[in-house]
């Protein structure tokens, strides 16, 4: 938005004052791209964190960095990662205590960069996964949060939401609800499925999620949450904490990762 200062006439800005502003965006929108950390939480799955860890690694333009969150005692993935090579700054800390959510809490505590996105150790980003995620911070200072579609795969085959398959009447362009906090409490889910445009959302799905650091920090990750394994619904806490800060969530269907 070009302000006008009060001895200018409303109207067009002049052509000097709109190409200051143009130039101060694009040099915020460079500044964005270049700081972005990708958090990787991941226990005994080797194998697939590779092909998650490639997939961040080929994204354009990269990571300012990626930060792998493992158990000290899963000896396997830290032989794996001490042999890995990527193109990219490739960090290993450790939770302190069992639990997704501590690896979530302990990861963007020790994220560099301002921005900070989340992907499963099972899913793999798409490309122009990050590009579009810096795209809509960069466009919104009250954009606090970004996620998108993961693609789910099982038995060879992606899957979709009941209401896509039953084909029901009135099911509008941008697919289901998805992501809606609702009067009696329920949270409508469907990431998987989300077409259309992007929209503001309540809520986003932890295999594919990013936050400013600073915001993300203020409200946290809850470690009331029972559980030392997956502790679903874990990303429902720092979401709903932003919307009562009066931030945006935003859910973009290609913001894409497909999901295993």
């Amino acid at each position: 938005r070009v302000s006008r200062s009060p001895t200018i006439k409303l109207g067009r800005a002049p052509r000097c004052h709109a190409a200051a502003c143009e130039s101060r965006n694009l040099a915020m929108v460079e500044e964005i791209l270049e700081n972005i950390s990708v958090v990787v939480p991941s226990f005994e799955r080797a194998d697939a964190l590779v092909e998650c860890l490639a997939g961040v690694a080929e994204q354009v333009p990269p990571p300012a960095e990626i930060v792998c969150v493992i158990r000290e005692e899963d000896r396997g993935t830290r032989d794996m990662l001490s042999g890995l090579a990527l193109p990219i700054p490739l960090r290993v800390v450790f939770p302190r205590r069992q639990g997704l959510v501590a690896a979530l809490q302990v990861g963007v505590e020790n994220a560099r960069s301002p921005l900070v996105a989340f992907v499963d150790d099972d899913a793999v980003p798409r490309p122009g996964w990050l590009e579009r995620i810096r795209k809509h911070f960069a466009s919104d200072r009250r954009v606090a949060g970004v996620g998108g579609r993961d693609w789910v795969h099982y038995n060879c085959s992606i899957v979709e939401p009941h209401s896509r398959r039953l084909r029901l009447p009135g099911l509008s362009k941008d697919g289901p609800k998805v992501g809606i906090l609702q009067w009696t409490g329920r949270v409508t889910g469907s990431h998987h499925g989300g077409v259309g445009r992007a929209r503001d959302v309540d809520v986003l799905k932890g295999a594919n999620m990013a936050f400013r650091r600073d915001e993300l920090l203020a409200v946290g990750f809850d470690p009331r949450l029972r559980g030392r394994g997956s502790q679903v619904h874990n990303e429902m806490w720092p979401c709903l904490g932003l919307r009562r800060r009066g931030l945006r969530i935003v859910y973009d269907p290609s913001v894409e990762v497909d999901h295993y």
